[in-house]
């Protein structure tokens, strides 16, 4: 189905990727949206059916495995060589495709930016594109994005189901833009979260993102209805940094959460080019990079987290964690002085810097294959950090598996007595809330969620982190 950006969303949008759906969701809400058309999932699943790759396409996903995702990846991509849409589809391009108007083509991934997973967003985009046959080869080239060797990684290490692996594609009307600007409605580097960030520079987008021009930096306050930026600064009055301000505001009102936005200013008119959530942000104060990534267990840490659910929640990341890590040998006390969890905006965060480094201990570690892993955006060439085998590096991984040898031992041989102290407790308490025996209610609650609760969580925790180690050290050791 295809689906036009300016028209009524229809099936909910769940074919588009939540690219093409927030774009139409956006357009109805009334803000200023370029005109396009997407052609969803069904359109990908019936063009390698009628090229004849779809079975072969199944078959290479299905061998996938941590070990052949560069091998599957050459020969996925390789079936797209000489592929064309469907003839309808092409038809419908050609009549809608206005042949001196410049298009983006951007991919929009069924698993992309899914509130679960914080995906490695290596999908393609194409701008300036004209014609229906350069389209054409833009729209295919976004279908092989798919199975780049970063995205197929991604999906092994987070074991995401391959079986309907698709993809939209936003055609959209490109704007011939003065300016063009990212804003992300919450101050990035401070995580001040009434001020939102605003980079803008003339011409495209690309431009910033690519790092070819120095944009200028404009910050706008909601709360306190001010701005602030360069004396320098020539773009944008600070009326306009207001008033577009107002409109970032609005559209991180409509889905819920921050946003990171791009945009594009004509003859002062502000249009908007995408908006995704924000899952990886830098704190003032914080050296650090937090994320939300993985944290997609469907408990307290799948969406937004009340205060007090995050306070039972924070003794596992700052005294379980913490302790493992000190335990087994893994960092020191002067590399662990730091918070590893915290709750920002209602969502929990986790420091993936110490994970980072707790994990770069362990011989083998390449820092591709943890960010592939976790969904962070690749900048770096090769394998980036690596962990090779050097004197140093062996004396540490030796205390570390000795430690770890003592750590899964008393585990070993304590786990059958952790069950059954945790099953008499959840029976004691059980029993008195059955025969509503509990005396003091407000000491029985101290007690279960002080206490018991938390012996209960940081055993389960503990059990993570420690196949969390030994799977890596297996396979070292393999």
């Amino acid at each position: 189905m295809l689906q036009k950006i300016s028209e009524k969303l229809r099936n909910s949008g769940d074919d588009l990727g939540n690219k093409g759906k927030f774009l139409c969701v956006m357009h109805e809400a009334g803000f200023r949206v370029p005109d396009g058309i997407i052609l969803d999932k069904t359109e990908y699943e019936e063009f390698v059916r009628m090229n004849g790759i779809a079975e072969e396409i199944t078959k290479h996903l299905s061998e996938l495995k941590g070990e052949n995702v560069s091998e599957k990846s050459a020969s996925i991509t390789a079936l797209f060589e000489g592929t064309r849409l469907t003839e309808q589809v092409y038809e419908t391009l050609q009549s809608y495709i206005k042949e001196d108007c410049n298009y983006a083509v951007r991919s929009s991934g069924t698993k992309e930016d899914l509130e679960e997973f914080s995906f490695a967003g290596q999908y393609q985009t194409f701008l300036n594109i004209q014609g229906t046959e350069a389209i054409q080869t833009a729209v295919i080239d976004c279908y092989k994005s798919m199975f780049t060797e970063v995205c197929l990684n991604y999906l092994v290490n987070n074991r995401i189901d391959c079986s309907d692996l698709a993809m939209s594609v936003v055609i959209q009307e490109m704007v011939d833009s003065d300016y063009s600007g990212i804003c992300f409605s919450l101050n990035p580097v401070t995580g001040k979260d009434t001020e939102m960030s605003m980079e803008v520079a003339p011409g495209l987008g690309e431009n910033i993102v690519s790092g070819k021009v120095a944009p200028e930096q404009y910050y706008y306050d909601w709360y306190e209805k001010s701005c602030r930026m360069a004396k320098e600064n020539k773009i944008l009055t600070e009326e306009q940094v207001k008033q577009f301000g107002e409109t970032f505001l609005k559209v991180q009102l409509l889905f819920g959460y921050p946003c990171d936005m791009e945009f594009a200013i004509k003859d002062d008119e502000l249009y908007l080019l995408q908006a995704r959530r924000i899952t990886s942000i830098n704190y003032g104060g914080y050296p650090d990079i937090w994320s939300t990534a993985d944290f997609k267990d469907g408990g307290v840490s799948a969406t937004v987290c009340t205060p007090y659910m995050w306070s039972l929640y924070e003794y596992i990341w700052e005294f379980t964690l913490r302790k493992f890590m000190l335990d087994g040998k893994i960092l020191t006390e002067k590399e662990t002085d730091k918070k590893l969890g915290d709750m920002f905006y209602g969502r929990c965060y986790w420091n993936m810097s110490i994970v980072k480094l707790a994990m770069s201990k362990i011989i083998g570690y390449k820092e591709r294959e943890f960010d592939s892993e976790y969904g962070v955006r690749i900048t770096y060439e090769g394998d980036g950090e690596t962990t090779g085998l050097t004197p140093g590096t062996l004396f540490a991984i030796a205390r570390m598996f000795f430690a770890q040898k003592k750590i899964l031992k008393e585990r070993n041989e304590n786990s059958e007595n952790y069950k059954k102290d945790l099953l008499e407790k959840y029976e004691n308490y059980k029993q008195q809330y059955d025969n509503k025996s509990i005396e003091d209610i407000e000491k029985t609650w101290y007690t279960l969620t002080r206490k018991t609760y938390l012996q209960s969580e940081a055993t389960y925790f503990w059990q993570i982190f420690i196949n969390t180690v030994h799977q890596s050290l297996y396979k070292d050791s393999l």
